[in-house]
């Protein structure tokens, strides 16, 4: 069995699960030459970083919960300032038009996040799921609370979504026709993270037991995703949205990545390295330079093959870039 860590400061193995996370959500926005055989699995992308940002946001001391959940606040919101201006200029410079010219425009900015650029619903999911747990502490609601909401934010998820084809899923009831935050993937994904932070050692030692049952356990938890879209494909009932297996195959790998939080380290740090210090720059930015630079230097006919590759190292330059200038911009007002 491996060693169990009592001060774990550094997860190389969760780093690493955020650049797979990151290349997951690339595979899912640019094409590739055959890339529809990782659908099933890219789907995974955006829950990993939802789950990854709620075993880092618990924390033993309900006070240090608090601020950091409140700092987190923060710098979401900063994040969707400043990312919606930028995507909105750049789209308005592209096509001389406004991304916001209605009231539902603007209602679906606050809430969704999604008017001025789709990708950045993910910061508004995070926010309000920021918000709801620092209501739930600053209240001092019982856990289980947040818990059964969670839940019951994943099943409406799966049956608006992925399950609406089911008879037992048919309902009145629609999510952004009432205007309500969309958290079915948000909240679940980092109340299990939260969960797991919070009972890590348990886990650990258990996972470590049976590790040979914990990697089978994995391996096939991962494959589920292609049996229940081959299925999903063949009844004609696949929507490109979250599956059950999408989930299941999420904790099973986040799961397998905290019990060895060595892994990542060695010859794979450069990758971890992406995962810790690149991935946000990535998500944020993924389609700045792509419509900036890419889709005016490279013909529609051949791009449509590479994209994805092009963008990996475009991204990981632009990356770079922006972490080399916002050092530059630290030093330069401590010298100050």
């Amino acid at each position: 069995a491996l060693p169990i860590y009592k001060m774990r400061s550094q997860y190389h193995s969760l780093y690493l699960l955020k650049a797979i996370g990151v290349l997951f959500v690339l595979m899912i926005h640019f094409s590739c030459y055959k890339i529809q055989y990782f659908e099933p699995l890219y789907r995974c992308g955006v829950p990993l970083f939802y789950i990854i940002s709620g075993f880092f946001l618990y924390a033993k001391d309900e006070s240090v919960q608090i601020q950091k959940v409140k700092r987190s606040i923060v710098k979401i919101v900063k994040l969707i300032l400043f990312f919606n201006i930028v995507y909105y200029l750049l789209y308005w410079t592209i096509d001389g038009k406004s991304k916001i010219n209605t009231v539902d425009n603007i209602i679906r900015l606050v809430i969704y996040g999604d008017s001025v650029s789709g990708h950045l619903w993910f910061l508004t999911s995070y926010l309000w799921t920021l918000v709801l747990i620092c209501i739930h502490k600053h209240f001092k609601i019982k856990d289980v609370i947040l818990y059964i909401a969670a839940t019951a934010c994943l099943i409406e998820g799966l049956m608006e979504g992925q399950y609406s084809f089911a008879a037992f899923a048919n309902s009145n009831f629609s999510i952004q026709e009432y205007y309500l935050p969309w958290l079915t993937s948000s909240l679940p994904m980092m109340a299990i993270g939260y969960v797991i932070k919070k009972h890590e050692t348990q886990i650990v030692i258990l996972a470590n037991k049976h590790r040979t049952i914990l990697s089978i356990g994995t391996i096939i938890l991962c494959l589920f995703p292609y049996i229940e879209h081959q299925l999903l494909c063949a009844t004609h009932h696949y929507s490109g949205t979250f599956m059950i297996s999408t989930f299941s195959a999420v904790v099973a790998m986040f799961i397998y990545c905290i019990c060895d939080p060595t892994m990542g380290g060695g010859k794979m740090l450069h990758i971890t390295t992406v995962g810790k210090l690149h991935s946000g720059n990535i998500y944020y930015w993924q389609f700045f330079p792509y419509y900036l630079f890419i889709t005016n230097m490279i013909p529609k006919d051949i791009l449509q093959n590479v994209e994805l590759p092009i963008m990996v190292v475009v991204l990981l330059i632009w990356s770079y870039g922006i972490n080399w200038s916002m050092n530059l911009l630290t030093k330069h007002r401590l010298q100050q």
